[in-house]
């Protein structure tokens, strides 16, 4: 078939013609597409370029025929085997399913609220729930693609508190349609809260007070885990610490830690006081070096937010009030960079303590 007889026929003819291409691939012209028809772009047709001294074009091939020969041959690595239990999985196709449907409700907070549910997304955010490091919550559903499924089914088959029907396996633009993100990537869980009471005896606390940002929000709390803190608290003028954006930053880090959120600052005062903790607020006016004070003493660290920094209530009541000295014409860090370089700070000064180094 020619060039000029191929062009003129309807792109239904083209993509039947394509789906034959295993009997017919020498009469068929190469497939390329920018975008998979899923996400609903036509595929183009065309041929290959003539050979060099030659002025009639080479045999037409199709490149998915192509890459299968290729993979016969060992030229390509096969992809992955499905697990036996994905192999006959059916797809859902519709965004209208009403599990879809469920999840995708779960996009909004006053909806995550109400059902006490959080939306994690991405492969390690899910790996993390379905083995947290701490009792959690269970998983109710798992969406995700047949290659996301694949791939998240080590963990998947041996994890616990898992529903038995919690796999749903969905089309791309179906997973896509239940994320929060513009690249996704193919798995989304619905995972119940963790229990939000911080446990007795901490000597290293996180408060969080009108940090706005998300992103902020879940990088400290995610230093926070990686520098030992006990737990996290936050004022109600923090962004929601169980948003998809804040899980995200977090890694996982709610899972892992105690979240007590929605105090106001005068309750983060006297919940300090009543644990025999000192409180200590970072603040970039402040005269004293973070470094000059001793962390080794139970402590609670305020992080107030970058436009208002903490609040007068906090500061008032605060045993010390530290900053991160600067140089140069920079005037401020970054909220969550500031807060996480005074928490390996107090992790130093807490390994030096005790003799352990790390």
């Amino acid at each position: 078939m020619t060039n000029a007889a191929w062009e003129p026929l309807p792109f239904v003819a083209k993509r039947a013609a394509f789906q034959l291409c295993g009997a017919t691939k020498a009469a068929l012209p190469v497939w390329t597409a920018r975008r998979s028809w899923a996400c609903g772009s036509r595929p183009r047709f065309r041929y290959p370029a003539a050979s060099a001294g030659t002025s009639t074009h080479p045999p037409p091939v199709c490149r998915v025929s192509a890459s299968l020969h290729a993979t016969a041959a060992g030229e390509v690595d096969p992809p992955s085997p499905l697990p036996d239990a994905l192999q006959d999985a059916v797809e859902v196709v519709s965004t209208r399913n009403p599990r879809i449907k469920a999840v995708r409700h779960l996009l909004r907070r006053r909806m995550r609220e109400r059902e006490g549910l959080l939306l994690l997304e991405g492969h390690r955010l899910v790996v993390d729930a379905l083995g947290a490091a701490r009792p959690a919550a269970p998983v109710h559903t798992v969406v995700a693609t047949r290659q996301a499924a694949a791939r998240l089914w080590p963990a998947l088959s041996t994890a616990t508190g898992v529903a038995r029907d919690a796999l749903l396996v969905a089309t791309p633009d179906v997973v896509a349609s239940v994320c929060d993100t513009v690249t996704p990537q193919g798995v989304v869980a619905v995972v119940g809260r963790p229990s939000t009471t911080v446990v007795p005896g901490s000597t290293l606390l996180l408060a969080l007070d009108g940090v706005a940002d998300p992103g902020n929000v879940g990088t400290l709390l995610r230093s926070a885990a990686a520098a030992g803190a006990d737990g996290v608290v936050l004022t109600k003028g923090c962004a929601d610490v169980w948003s998809p954006k804040a899980l995200r930053a977090g890694m996982g880090a709610q899972l892992r830690l105690p979240v007590l959120a929605g105090l106001e600052p005068e309750e983060v005062v006297a919940w300090a006081r009543g644990r025999g903790l000192r409180l200590r607020v970072a603040d970039g006016s402040a005269v004293m070096a973070y470094d000059g004070v001793d962390w080794a003493a139970p402590t609670v660290l305020v992080v107030g937010g970058e436009a208002e920094g903490p609040s007068a209530a906090l500061l008032a009541a605060a045993d010390d009030v530290v900053a991160i000295p600067m140089l140069g014409e920079v005037e401020s860090l970054n909220a969550a960079i500031a807060g996480s370089v005074v928490l390996y700070e107090a992790r130093r000064q807490r390994s030096e303590a005790s003799g352990s180094g790390t």
